[in-house]
């Protein structure tokens, strides 16, 4: 199985992979279950985004690195906000965020389930609560509404 030419693999060649390494890298037993664990807990937000229509039937979540990337990019706007910084400074710290993003994800929807899994795992506590729920609306009218930039904008 196969997503935007990435070999996808099972939660059980996971969870072997992430054992072989942590074995052949001095990693405790400790440590390889605490892995194995966050490992177990992205698939099953994974297989909740498949369910929500966030990702595809098989499809699953590149990087969660988006929602690093959405931070900074607040960051820089709120600093210009608060006098911080001026307008061209703020804008170059966006600008620059943009490149990494189009290496890791290939289109808004990827980079916004990327940017979900974050918001989830920092605040929702695997509850899919209000951060997941306001997040996951939001996703939802950026991929469908007809003025969207989302639909209107190249990624």
């Amino acid at each position: 199985m196969q997503q935007w030419g990435r070999n996808t693999i099972t939660t059980a060649q996971w969870l072997s992979l992430i054992e072989q390494w942590g074995r052949g890298t001095g990693r405790s037993d400790e440590e390889i279950g605490e892995l194995q664990a966050i490992a177990q807990r992205i698939t099953r937000h994974e297989s909740r985004f498949r369910t929500d229509g966030l990702l595809s039937s098989d499809g699953f979540v590149a990087s969660m690195v988006a929602y690093d990337y959405g931070c900074a990019v607040n960051m820089a706007r709120w600093g210009f906000l608060a006098g911080y910084c001026n307008r061209p400074h703020a804008e170059r710290y966006v600008f620059s965020v943009s490149p990494r993003v189009r290496q890791k994800y290939i289109s808004w929807a990827d980079f916004s389930a990327g940017y979900i899994l974050g918001q989830v795992i920092r605040f929702d506590r695997d509850s899919y609560g209000t951060y997941y729920q306001r997040v996951l609306d939001g996703h939802r009218i950026l991929t469908s509404h007809p003025l969207s930039p989302w639909l209107h904008m190249r990624f």
